[in-house]
């Protein structure tokens, strides 16, 4: 008679634990994952962390818009090194806001440079439920 209540419980926290989601508040992508589909949930973060050299005047900038994301700070660069010059990696960071699929494309680029094609191109196909 004790055994059915310990057997109903187990089943009621296995219904419920068992339907829950187990995705990353964040999500963290890097230059491996250029032209592949990525799926979010709404209100998680996408971090994508690039190389690039900001001090040849080269920095990595979202090109065109995104209705599903919103950038959430401003790029940050870490260097591989502390020479001065040193390569490293440049950080975006966004949010999802909205659902849907969209297109992301980071661009490789001197701003300043109009009408001049990027040196690199980043761009993911975005899924957000």
């Amino acid at each position: 008679m004790k055994i059915y209540p310990i057997i109903c419980l187990f089943l009621i926290l296995l219904a419920v634990l068992g339907g829950c989601k187990s995705s990353s508040k964040y999500v963290v992508l890097d230059g491996s994952k250029n032209g592949q589909t990525i799926k979010l949930q709404k209100g998680q973060f996408l971090v994508v962390k690039l190389k690039g050299n900001p001090t040849t005047g080269y920095i990595w900038e979202q090109s065109g818009e995104c209705k599903l994301l919103h950038r959430i700070k401003e790029s940050e660069f870490e260097p591989e090194s502390n020479l001065i010059g040193a390569p490293g990696t440049q950080t975006l960071a966004f949010r999802t806001v909205n659902t849907g699929r969209e297109s992301l494309e980071l661009v490789y680029h001197r701003p300043w440079e109009k009408g001049k094609e990027p040196i690199k191109t980043f761009s993911i196909t975005i899924e957000v439920d």
